[in-house]
């Protein structure tokens, strides 16, 4: 009776060890998946060739709206695109729709990009030449995740939930 004993144990021995390997080698995957990502985000933050794709927007006063589909910031080595909407209380009246949505089309803005410790990057536009948008930081995780941060002037701030896509 002891060495059939004996055999099963060692037969549950192996089948485990046979049921841990496949977890180590989809963990391997998923590492070098999230290795990838990370180089892919590098390159495109120093190319400055992305495109942050707005998915929410977080007023200063109010709640998270969820948004459709075509509100972006795109930055195109010398070019910076913006078409984001705008919700919150302007400062100061405006004059020809300035309280209207955030729209950018400028060839003139400082750029800087950073890692941040907890594995992520920190990106900061200053835009020159635009009404009610004093500086743009954008948060960015290392799985592409990101919250960009619009900071005005004239306006309150507003926030926006997304993801970055890379350019050609």
């Amino acid at each position: 009776m002891k060495p059939v004993i004996a055999l099963g144990k060692f037969s549950i021995a192996i089948l485990l060890l046979i049921s841990c390997m496949p977890v180590s080698a989809q963990q391997t995957d998923k590492q070098q998946e999230e290795t990838a990502k990370k180089a892919a985000i590098d390159n495109m933050l120093k190319s400055k060739r992305f495109e942050f794709v707005a998915q929410s927007a977080v007023p200063m006063r109010g709640n998270t709206r969820q948004l459709s589909f075509g509100y972006h910031l795109t930055v195109l080595g010398d070019s910076l695109l913006a078409d984001l909407p705008y919700y919150g209380r302007s400062h100061s009246a405006g004059y020809g729709g300035a309280d209207g949505p955030i729209h950018i089309k400028s060839n003139q803005y400082t750029y800087q990009a950073k890692e941040t410790k907890k594995e992520g990057w920190e990106v900061t536009i200053v835009p020159k030449s635009v009404p009610n948008v004093y500086q743009i930081t954008i948060s960015i995780s290392a799985l592409g995740n990101a919250t960009a941060y619009v900071k005005s002037n004239s306006r309150d701030n507003i926030s926006f939930y997304g993801t970055l896509k890379p350019l050609p």
